[in-house]
């Protein structure tokens, strides 16, 4: 399993031959659709926690 994050400034996107499918989500988006009492769920809302600290300081 990977966990990354990245921050865009524009939503482009250019897919090679490695990704079949993709999807962005708002992070609002994410936390409703992500499976409850999953690591993903642990990995998001880690990373929300992380850059609430980042952008109130």
């Amino acid at each position: 399993m990977l966990n990354f994050s990245c921050m865009l400034e524009n939503a482009e996107l250019h897919p090679n031959q490695e990704i079949d499918s993709y999807q962005w989500f708002d992070y609002q988006e994410a936390l409703r659709h992500i499976k409850p009492e999953s690591l993903a769920k642990e990995f998001l809302t880690a990373w929300l926690e992380k850059q609430k600290k980042i952008f109130s300081a």
